[in-house]
């Protein structure tokens, strides 16, 4: 089992739960939208100021899946290079 983070500009998050949702059968997750944090040189607040938002998604995948996701999630992020998509892939430890 496996947790799945992705943090991305909200620009693409219908790309993302889109292509999520074709290749993993019932791709249940936890959406927190309008996140806001640090960026290398300022606050991103989704404002004037730094008017980007990002949104964060945490899911649960056995092995197969996380791996259906990183090549889904990579191909992703080549099609979008400037929005700023991260993902983590951990080992789950669901005691």
């Amino acid at each position: 089992m496996k947790r799945m983070e992705i943090v991305a500009n909200s620009s693409v998050e219908s790309d993302i739960t889109e292509a999520l949702d074709k290749i993993i059968p019932d791709f249940y997750y936890t959406l927190l939208p309008n996140i806001q944090g640090k960026g290398k040189t300022r606050y991103k607040f989704g404002d004037s100021v730094w008017p980007e938002l990002n949104f964060l998604i945490i899911s649960y995948l056995d092995d197969y899946f996380a791996i259906k996701a990183k090549e889904a999630l990579l191909k992703i992020k080549k099609e979008f290079p400037d929005e700023g998509i991260k993902f983590f892939i951990i080992e789950a430890d669901l005691m």
